[in-house]
């Protein structure tokens, strides 16, 4: 995946936010990174050959402020976030651009930056958070520079660490440092010309889940993010027309009256989980013999739930295409 090997270029050169050690390149993504056409893509260039360069830590220059104000359900559901508008250099895939096609970029699906328990980013000790973010500046020549504001509540400014390029045209790889949570404002510039995008930092308290492989092909995915930061899920839907559900929560999930003869314990990412082969028919009837299950886990103070049909999998095979971590 290219994405994978941009992951690893960026953790390269970023060598002044030391939180890439998080960023661990996963074999197959369930989570909020640039995905298919219908989500922004997070870098097929492979222009990455100059020398990194050392990044700023974060907020080195920030102004300080008591206490961030923290991030509210009103302004999730309210934050007016950029989407992408499928500008992109020629030969590159980014997303988003500017009205002139000299500034680009990728968005995160949905417009919204997720930090997720061993996802991708790094948390500060003054609670800034960095996430990876490439730049392609074309047909302009001049150092890429940011500038900002929280839009929800005031904050001090983001700042820009570099991991690569040659600073002056092209592409560069770079880390966005937010000072905490929020409805973001960002304004790029680079010899005259201008980028400004919207997006929502969020941070949450479970994990993200990954697959080593699908039973059949990825088509794409779909999000429902409307309980955020409590609850999140993703489909994913395969070429078949098969489903497979992806939800993370905070605390249990509520009691469902599965046949008990029907549970079976499974081991999952190293802990004891359960799964049922079969589904509830229209009737709220069991039905053993269909291509349908559910499996369910707890890890520290989250739990986790994968839902699945028409995808001919059992608890046994669903089991060890979970990945599993370090």
């Amino acid at each position: 995946m290219k994405l994978r090997k941009w992951i690893l270029l960026f953790c390269l050169g970023l060598t002044g936010v030391a939180g890439c050690a998080q960023v661990t390149p996963m074999p197959v993504l369930i989570a909020p990174v640039p995905a298919a056409s219908a989500t922004p893509v997070l870098i097929t260039s492979t222009s990455t050959q100059a020398a990194p360069t050392q990044a700023r830590a974060p907020n080195e220059n920030s102004t300080q402020v008591s206490t961030p104000a923290p991030l509210t359900h009103a302004t999730i559901e309210s934050c007016p976030v950029t989407l992408p508008n499928g500008k992109s250099p020629p030969n590159e895939e980014f997303g988003y651009g500017n009205d002139d096609n000299t500034l680009f970029t990728s968005l995160w699906t949905n417009g919204i930056v997720i930090f997720a328990k061993e996802g991708p980013g790094f948390v500060g000790a003054d609670g800034s958070l960095a996430m990876k973010w490439p730049w392609f500046r074309y047909n302009v020549v001049g150092e890429l520079t940011i500038d900002g504001k929280r839009l929800d509540a005031p904050a001090p400014k983001p700042s820009l660490g570099k991991a690569g390029g040659d600073g002056r045209t092209g592409f560069l790889p770079s880390a966005l440092i937010f000072p905490s949570e929020g409805c973001w404002q960002i304004t790029a510039r680079a010899g005259g010309a201008e980028l400004t995008f919207v997006t929502l930092v969020i941070q949450v308290p479970w994990k993200f889940i990954y697959f080593n492989s699908y039973p059949d092909e990825l088509v794409s995915e779909t999000y429902d993010i409307s309980q955020l930061p409590e609850w999140y899920q993703v489909t994913e839907h395969l070429k078949n027309g098969g489903e497979i559900k992806v939800e993370s929560t905070v605390g249990q999930w509520p009691s469902v009256a599965y046949p008990a003869s029907e549970q079976k314990t499974v081991t999952v990412r190293g802990r004891a989980g359960t799964c049922v082969q079969g589904a509830f028919d229209m009737q709220n009837h069991w039905q053993t013999n269909t291509d349908a299950g559910v499996m369910w886990w707890t890890e520290e103070d989250s739990s986790y739930r994968i839902t699945y049909k028409a995808v001919k999998l059992d608890c046994d095979t669903l089991a060890k295409m979970i990945y599993k971590g370090e």
